[in-house]
């Protein structure tokens, strides 16, 4: 899916009438993770790439974490990255020694909405 869709499809979602108050700024900043994507699998140490697609200008670094999903909050298991370039798309990682299990990766910014990763699997070997 590519990010004009995916901004496409936000625009319509959030003019719906139960939004009648929320709008798209067509110059506000968006974030769309690339990488990793669903099925990755992550041993405890390994080298790794985070990339992110960026519509928009964002003036604020961006942080990445390693998140679990439990009743629809978002729960930081290790932060990856802080303060980083916006306009670089990636960064390079290692990923740290937390439990075994599914988690997602988080690009957060004070300047654009939060965007999620697909499902990723955090392995011990």
């Amino acid at each position: 899916m590519s990010i004009r869709t995916t901004l496409t499809t936000l625009a319509r979602r959030l003019r719906r009438p139960e939004h009648p108050d929320a709008a798209v700024l067509p110059d506000a900043a968006h974030l769309l993770v690339r990488a990793p994507q669903h099925g990755a699998r992550w041993p405890h140490r390994s080298p790794q790439q985070v990339a992110w697609q960026l519509a928009g200008v964002l003036g604020h670094p961006l942080d990445v974490r390693l998140v679990t999903i439990e009743f629809g909050l978002a729960r930081t298991a290790a932060v990856l990255a802080e303060g980083l370039e916006p306009g670089e798309l990636r960064t390079a990682i290692t990923v740290p020694e937390v439990p075994a299990g599914t988690y997602r990766v988080l690009v957060t910014s004070a300047g654009a909405p939060d965007a999620y990763s697909a499902e990723i699997t955090v392995t011990g070997d």
